[in-house]
């Protein structure tokens, strides 16, 4: 994303108007929401032609140009606003769903401004929208220069916090690697700094849930068999401390052991890797549970942002002055409801359909490229609407809610639950294969049907059973669509066979097994 560094001034902020130029209804509507809450006046048009004419009406401050439109390209159409006098000022933020070579220098090269892939990254967005207010400030030579008022520092100081969230996701990554053999320690460490990683070591589980505690590194790499405490006592130490929880965890072992794998796993392990380690598979994996972590950072990074609003609320709080107070407590408020809607559904909190068809197309390509396991669990409510007909809809939002708990509490941090649609659910399990896809889905299973679901106030005690699906792949991936309908498909499979019941299909097999069957078909005709 190519970004001017000038600074973020808030008054100008509330009254810029801003032409969005977009096809996509989703998009669309996600911008929006993101620019009405930082106060834009908004402009839409569906293709360039429209565009044309709300430039000439409306002379908008800032225009997002989608690259991909009916018609008109956005390319062509930002040629034409730079070849005009009256508009060429205008900066133009090129948006577009295709990251390919050489993408950010053809719009470049055609006058744009700015250059951001979709899906959006509200951070990254806001900040580079901040950098072309100025610029277009600039650009207007009888524009006086105004000095801000004192609490515009705190401002800038948060649009400093703001762009740090981008700003980490590219800085060096930082791996601690536990293991009671020096020489394994230093290969290891070796390998890693051909591909700019910072490493730490220890040679014990004592000296590494210390070191996990002070430093925090992005990733451990940690031997099962050592002396004192275990490396399964070590993953049981951080994933119970908050602080530590989320970091991935590679787990190194001489015994290919599926009993050991599944307890790694239960207990939180990420990835497996057996000795003598092959460089090349560690450096992937690395690479693949980095890039991961980055993703989760991005997802949270509102997390942050908030926590941002949250200190410059603190200060404006000093100055005693009632009216900053007061705006500062707006924009966040709308900054946090903004985002919590665009990703997650109202009544679980757990993410919505388009948040999960956006992580399950990343999580397929990275499948396609690194031929890694990945399983997708589609779970529905048994008998949910008889429930709430015989009871009340109350009842059967109640169940809902207390699902989308459950499967909070019952998943990795790598992975991702989410409300598909009424009673349905879905997970996405990375780095899963069938197995273990298969030993989650009976405990989520057996998870429900032993829960009592509680109605508050009445005692009433519900209780429920779910049919699941599981699609597991890792080297012939079918398309996102083709996913989902194989999960359901897998579903109605389960109820048919009396409900309660998870069905697996692994669809790698799929070209063995049409293999076998045309070989299979050609013996039956020759015989």
């Amino acid at each position: 994303m190519h970004i001017r560094d000038d600074k973020f001034q808030r008054q100008h902020m509330e009254t810029q108007k801003i032409l969005i130029i977009e096809d996509n209804k989703l998009n669309l509507k996600l911008i929006r929401t993101i620019l009405l809450i930082s106060n834009f006046k908004v402009f839409e048009a569906e293709n360039a032609e429209v565009g044309f004419q709300i430039i000439e009406d409306h002379h908008p401050d800032i225009i997002l140009m989608d690259i991909q439109l009916p018609g008109m390209d956005g390319l062509t159409a930002t040629r034409r606003i730079k070849a005009s006098e009256a508009y060429k000022h205008i900066p133009v933020i090129a948006l577009t769903a295709k990251a390919m070579d050489g993408d950010e220098q053809k719009a470049l090269a055609a006058g744009c401004d700015g250059y951001i892939v979709k899906p959006i990254n509200t951070q990254g967005f806001i900040s580079t929208l901040n950098n072309c207010i100025q610029t277009s400030i600039h650009k207007k030579p009888s524009q006086p220069s105004k000095t801000l008022p004192e609490e515009s520092e705190k401002v800038n100081t948060l649009d400093h916090r703001i762009k740090n969230i981008e700003d980490a996701f590219s800085q060096r990554r930082k791996i601690l690697i536990v293991d009671d053999e020096p020489l394994n320690v230093q290969l290891m460490e070796k390998q890693l700094a051909q591909y700019s990683y910072d490493t730490i070591a220890a040679y014990c589980g004592e000296d590494a849930l210390e070191i996990v505690e002070k430093e925090l590194p992005d990733l451990i790499i940690l031997d099962i068999v050592m002396p004192g405490i275990d490396g399964f006592e070590v993953i049981r130490a951080i994933r119970a401390n908050k602080r530590t929880a989320d970091i991935p965890i590679i787990l190194c072992t001489v015994i290919n052991s599926k009993e050991q794998r599944i307890r790694g796993l239960n207990l939180g392990a990420d990835e497996f890797l057996n000795k003598p380690i092959m460089f090349e598979e560690l450096v992937a994996r690395v690479r693949s549970l980095i890039r991961i972590k980055a993703y989760q950072e991005q997802i949270k990074g509102y997390e942050t942002t908030r926590e941002s609003f949250a200190s410059v609320q603190h200060e404006a709080a000093e100055t005693t002055d009632n009216e900053k107070i007061n705006a500062v407590g707006k924009v966040k408020n709308r900054f946090e409801n903004a985002l919590h809607t665009a990703l997650t559904d109202p009544l679980t909190n757990l993410y919505n359909q388009n948040y999960f068809f956006h992580f399950l197309e990343k999580e397929l390509q990275r499948v396609k490229r690194n031929k890694i396991p990945l399983s997708m669990m589609m779970i529905n409510v048994d008998d949910y609407k008889e429930i709430c007909e015989k009871e009340r809809q109350s009842v059967g939002d109640i169940i809902l809610k207390d699902i989308g708990r459950i499967l909070t509490n019952s998943i990795r941090e790598v992975d991702i639950a989410v409300r598909y649609d009424g009673e349905v659910f879905a997970v996405i399990l990375p780095y899963t294969d069938e197995t273990g896809a298969s030993i989650v889905s009976e405990r989520l299973r057996n998870t429900f049907a032993s829960h009592k679901f509680t109605y508050p106030g009445s005692g009433d005690v519900y209780n429920i059973t779910v049919s699941i699906g599981v699609v597991t792949c890792q080297s012939n991936p079918l398309e996102k669509k083709a996913m989902v309908q194989t999960a359901e498909k897998l579903i109605q499979a389960s109820q048919n066979e009396g409900k309660n019941i998870v069905s697996i299909k692994n669809v790698d097999w799929k070209p063995f097994l049409d293999e076998c069957y045309d070989n299979c078909g050609k013996q039956f005709d020759n015989a």
